[in-house]
């Protein structure tokens, strides 16, 4: 038996499944209620939901967590094991602490053990939730495939070599059973070799549980930004930006010569813009992926922002905003 339950808090998020303990005959069906414990109406926990460990004003790190609970004593903390993970070490620790504290007073023997999936998911940005895809029933897109990242960061030793912020962008290619580690591909380094090595190190300490060993490979893709003792990183003040606002801020948006019928496109909407150019291509989505955004969102990946110098295009690799189109026409044609 499985049911979910959503709430959200301040920087988290919050979902339940819930496994009752009794298994039917086989042919036959049970449909007797669950018991108070089965259903978790008993459940103690913290008043207060997780909040996200913010590590300074412009921390805007978010991660998503699914953890299985097995209620064995009604006097006990659940045992606790990890199904999906992509919180840094902080968050993970401000999720244990919370569900450790949890009891179901209400269990008795004649329950069993009661099993409970409850996700978890930080967020300390101001960008709106993007749309899904039609084939898609979950924001966390690829986390659904059980990515577990390694439960403590990384760790730079000798990093003070340079005065720069070390940019890695890797992918990590998933194949066999849930036992093989990725193999792992840098794509792009602005980075002192040690760096990139911890990067890939730890990265091959990543797993997929629930994979079998005749699952078609998954391909993910990160990026890191490491940064040297005493470098303050520079981000971004702004999370949002209109289309006409953004497109001052990019190199040369009247080079193609191009014209976009926004009516068309179910406007208005929101994409969201990932800086890695002119070294990788922009990354930019909708969320919904609809075909006759398709054009557009192309022609927007390869528009490439201003920098006052190399060292501040590398300082704000990897940057990202949410850019808002409205409806009307935009037209950069070149005028007769």
């Amino acid at each position: 038996m499985t049911r979910h339950l959503f709430a959200r808090a301040t920087g988290a998020l919050l979902s339940w499944a819930i496994a009752g303990g009794a298994m039917a005959a086989a042919g036959a069906t049970d449909v007797s209620p669950p018991s108070p414990a089965q259903s978790l109406s008993c459940l103690q926990r913290p008043e207060q939901q997780p909040k996200f460990p913010a590590r300074g004003n412009y921390d805007r790190t978010g991660g998503f967590a699914r953890v299985k609970l097995k209620f064995v004593a009604p006097d006990q903390a659940p045992e606790v094991q990890l199904l999906t993970n992509s919180l840094r070490e902080d968050m993970l620790d401000v999720v244990t602490r919370y569900v450790d504290r949890y009891r179901l007073p209400c269990l008795q023997p004649t329950d069993g053990t009661v099993s409970a999936v409850q996700e978890f998911e930080f967020s300390n940005t101001q960008k709106a939730p993007l749309p899904l895809a039609p084939d898609e029933t979950t924001p966390r897109g690829r986390l659904d495939h059980c990515y577990l990242r390694p439960k403590h960061d990384m760790i730079f030793n000798g990093l003070s070599v340079g005065r720069e912020v070390n940019n890695v962008v890797i992918t990590m290619t998933f194949s066999g059973d849930g036992e093989q580690p990725p193999e792992v591909k840098v794509l792009h380094q602005q980075a002192v070799p040690r760096a990139v090595d911890t990067v890939v190190d730890w990265a091959r300490a990543s797993r997929m549980p629930c994979r079998k060993a005749d699952d078609p490979p998954l391909v993910l893709q990160q990026m890191f930004r490491l940064y040297p003792p005493g470098l303050q990183r520079q981000v971004l003040k702004v999370e949002q930006v209109n289309l006409v606002d953004f497109l001052a801020m990019t190199e040369n948006p009247h080079a193609e010569g191009v014209r976009f019928d926004f009516n068309t496109m179910a406007c208005p909407f929101n994409v969201n813009y990932t800086m890695y150019g002119p070294t990788l291509p922009n990354e930019v989505t909708d969320g919904e992926k609809k075909p006759d955004r398709a054009i557009f969102i192309d022609w927007l990946s390869r528009q490439n922002l201003k920098y006052s110098s190399h060292k501040q295009a590398r300082a704000l690799f990897g940057e990202d905003l949410q850019i808002r189109v409205p409806c009307g026409e935009l037209n950069l044609q070149a005028k007769t």
